[in-house]
């Protein structure tokens, strides 16, 4: 086998397993940012829920100000998630070119494995035709 194939093979698997972590970070990112949109819901649901809490806060006009920072923050959050989102598009075709170069060598890889046990098969039953018509 030779050295080049086996380097190309390497190489391709290290480049297609880097593209694996950099997806991987990046869903992380957007697990994270959707939970927090989901805290986020909760938190203002609950709040609305607890009329008697409310009362005393809306007394104060603090309800106003809590409800301009959860539109805030949510958007924040929004366009957090939405870069997030572009960045995974882009590092999923950065992760389909990977992983189409990783299997081309691969494949070539197995192909020149075939070619060679094909050939060294080939030179065994030579030598041993020559050996058995010397006899």
């Amino acid at each position: 086998m030779s050295k080049q194939m086996n380097a190309l093979t390497q190489i391709t698997d290290a480049l297609f397993q880097v593209e694996q972590a950099k997806m991987q970070r990046i869903a992380a990112d957007e697990r994270s940012i959707r939970q927090a949109l989901s805290d986020l819901d909760a938190q203002y649901n609950n709040a609305l829920s607890d009329a008697s809490d409310m009362m005393a806060v809306r007394a104060l006009g603090a309800d106003l100000l809590w409800q301009v920072w959860v539109g805030r923050k949510r958007a924040n959050l929004q366009l957090e998630l939405a870069k997030t989102l572009v960045r995974k598009a882009q590092a999923a075709e950065g992760l389909r070119h990977a992983f189409g170069k990783n299997h081309v060598a691969a494949q070539l890889h197995q192909q020149e494995t075939t070619r060679i046990r094909q050939k060294a098969a080939a030179h065994r039953l030579r030598l041993e035709q020559d050996r058995l018509g010397g006899v």
